[in-house]
């Protein structure tokens, strides 16, 4: 029987490995990239400690020894997390080891075939070692209740390197801090392993002050780690301790429990629910069976995932992305493996379950998720049969295989959209044409593929470099050759389109054909033979700009509107009702030459407390009537409302195009639909190309 449980186990750690294969989709953002150059950089003995991310030992150590060994390539960056995601698999075998190898491989399935385990098994990301640190810390609790209570003082270092392995992962482990709260006031209370918590507070807190001590050495100061963290701190959606009491009721109340449904994991709460629902007979509060603790430690860590606060400075709950819950994956399916397999004779708790997974589907299929028919739909049917056919071979063999197979509906489409995605060949095709070409080159291209090209050389970028498009103007003198890469791959990830391509990307596109492109990946390259940005290379007809503070020449300022309130900047901003001030300019008071382009740029600050449909409008006509009226919503920039925002735009116009005659070029935001927004710092340059 033990030998069929490895060859189990060991299918699970084939499955991983064939999915890093034939399922890898490469790196798709910064942070994946920030930990691939932490590691290099260590290396050097270079370790930047004004970065945060230089403070995720449990990542950058291993990536920097397996840089050190294998170089620095796809494999070497997956090869430490896909270690990590193997142990979460291993902590998962040896906690069921003892049980049937159908709740082995339940438990097995609901945890690597989890559509964002997977995922990110592979990945240069953070997420899976806090999983590892996490799940380690529970295995430590279990074998000190139930398999090994006498060796208290190796559960208690397990303990102990846990947690700070953790904490070195990743700050949000503070979510498990009410699970051991709740476990070491019950085992008080019960004058249970008192002698494995003494030892466990000690050596945590030994262990915690020599990390202090390391990080004093390394940086002169305790506390560098939290002063990296605070300067690089920035707003964004997930800043609910910034936005109105709204947005975060919303994430408290609606928008985790979407989550764990979109993404999956409602599949095995479901179970853990519908069993706390049946405690009566579980006695699950008693902590004295491995089903009663792992339904405790699924249920408060669920609680304490959705309610609890991760700043100190306000309450701000976690972001609604599974990557930060990856570790709530492996516990509730060893909860669920034991209740399916321990009281799956239970007509009662049999009925719940039903019930809770067509509640489930009802609410997916309001929803239009998709996974009510690659998971829900043959979930709850294969359950309704596993509860009517009382066979034992069926219940043991056919059902753990046909579980198994239900999971992996939607791998197996993520595995597909990853092999469309081609990343494999988009590396290719950047080596082969970029890289290993003749000649030193800067490249110019979006952010994402910017680092990811950085990456591609090694780190090494003194023959080619990769640079991100805002960073041309350093270059415009520069003798080295200059091309372009349009890579849709990277662009999605970056949040780059064709719409904001800078000036100069949409000028060369139109001027001139790639001079290399694939049709199979669409990545295009460009020679930059000349730069045309209107910014650097034209005529600068007229800059001005409104703050507020006094009057300013052209502008037409609504003093009525003017608030000392909630400002951008200086002392004033203005609360619209319909118009802004207005920026006005006659046109023919100008000596342009009609052969040449107006290239006009925009620029405000706004702050609006809920969606909006306001525009920033440019318009050119003679009192009657436009020839040219264009509007750019503001609602695209506003990353988080209740907050300061900046919006830029431009847009281009021929001058042969203006009417010669009385032509008036105005500027204003238009607040359409009157809601409240705040303006300030608003500005208009015109250059002439």
């Amino acid at each position: 029987m033990e030998l069929k449980k490895k060859i189990l186990f060991s299918l699970y750690l084939l499955a991983l490995i064939i999915y890093r294969i034939y399922g890898y989709s490469g790196h798709f953002g910064f942070d994946d990239m920030e930990y691939a150059e932490m590691s290099h950089q260590l290396l050097l003995g270079e370790a930047d400690f004004s970065n945060h991310f230089t403070y995720r030992f449990s990542i950058i150590f291993p990536t920097a020894i397996s840089y050190f060994l294998f170089g620095i390539n796809d494999w070497s960056s997956s090869f430490p997390t896909m270690v990590a995601s193997a142990l979460v698999l291993l902590l998962v075998y040896r906690l069921l080891r003892k049980e049937s190898i159908a709740t082995i491989s339940i438990a097995l399935t609901m945890t690597l075939f989890s559509e964002w385990f997977l995922f990110y098994s592979n990945k240069l990301m953070v997420d899976v070692y806090v999983c590892l640190g996490i799940l380690s810390i529970i295995y430590s609790l279990y074998q000190i209740r139930f398999q090994q209570d006498e060796k208290t003082t190796k559960y208690a270092i397990l303990f102990a390197l846990s947690l700070i392995f953790s904490f070195m992962a990743k700050g949000t482990v503070i979510l498990i801090l009410p699970l051991l709260l709740f476990l070491f006031i019950h085992d008080i209370f019960h004058r249970r392993h008192i002698l494995f918590w003494k030892k466990s507070i000690i050596l945590s807190s030994l262990v915690l002050m020599l990390y202090f001590i390391l990080i004093h050495f390394l940086t002169g100061d305790f506390t560098s780690r939290f002063s990296a963290i605070e300067s690089n701190g920035y707003i964004n959606r997930c800043s609910y301790v910034m936005q109105e009491s709204a947005v975060f009721i919303k994430r408290i109340t609606r928008d985790f429990f979407e989550m764990l449904r979109n993404e999956g994991p409602a599949r095995g709460f479901v179970f853990v629910i519908s069993a706390l629902l049946f405690g009566k007979k579980l006695h699950f509060l008693s902590l004295k069976t491995p089903l009663s603790f792992f339904l405790i430690c699924s249920f408060i860590l669920f609680l304490s995932s959705n309610f609890m606060s991760i700043s100190l400075n306000g309450y701000n709950p976690m972001c609604i992305d599974l990557r930060h819950y990856l570790w709530l994956i492996p516990i509730s399916a060893i909860a669920t493996s034991l209740l399916i397999q321990q009281i799956s004779t239970d007509k009662k708790f049999l009925l719940l379950v039903l019930i809770s997974l067509g509640l489930l589907c009802l609410n997916t299929f309001l929803s239009d998720s998709k996974l009510l028919w690659k998971l829900y739909i043959p979930l709850s049917t294969l359950f309704l049969v596993f509860a009517l056919v009382k066979n034992q071979f069926f219940r043991k063999t056919i059902f753990p295989t046909l579980f198994a197979s239900i999971f992996m509906i939607q791998p197996f489409y993520i595995s597909s959209n990853a092999r469309r995605g081609n990343y494999n060949a988009q590396v290719d095709f950047i080596k082969e044409t970029l890289i290993h070409s003749e000649g030193k080159k800067v490249i110019f291209t979006d952010k994402v593929q910017a680092r990811i090209g950085y990456y591609l050389t090694g780190f090494d970028d003194s023959k080619i470099q990769f640079r991100a498009f805002n960073e041309v103007s350093s270059y415009l003198h520069s003798d080295l050759e200059k091309k372009i890469l349009l890579n849709p791959y990277t662009h999605f990830f970056a949040g780059t389109n064709p719409e904001n391509y800078p000036f100069y990307v949409k000028h060369i596109i139109e001027a001139k054909k790639p001079s290399a492109e694939s049709d199979e990946i669409g990545i295009r390259v460009y020679d930059l033979e000349k730069l045309v940005e209107p910014e650097l290379t034209g005529k600068k007809i007229i800059k001005s700009s409104a703050n507020f503070k006094s009057a300013s020449s052209g502008w037409s300022i609504n003093s009525n509107n003017l608030t000392d309130s909630v400002n951008h900047s200086g002392q004033y901003s203005e609360k619209l009702s319909e118009y802004s001030s207005t920026f006005k300019l006659q046109l023919n008071e100008l000596s342009l030459d009609s052969t040449k382009n107006l290239y006009i740029k925009i620029s405000a600050n706004t702050l609006v407390k809920r969606t909006s449909t306001a525009a920033l409008v440019v318009s050119i006509g003679d009192g009657n009537n436009n020839s040219f009226w264009k509007g750019f919503d503001i609602e695209p920039f506003q990353q988080v409302h209740s907050n300061w925002w900046t919006i830029d735009a431009y847009t281009i116009l021929p001058v042969s195009k203006i009417q010669p005659q009385n032509s008036e070029l105005s500027f204003y935001l238009w607040n359409k639909d009157k809601q409240e927004i705040w303006l300030d710092d608003i500005s208009i340059e015109i250059y002439e190309y």
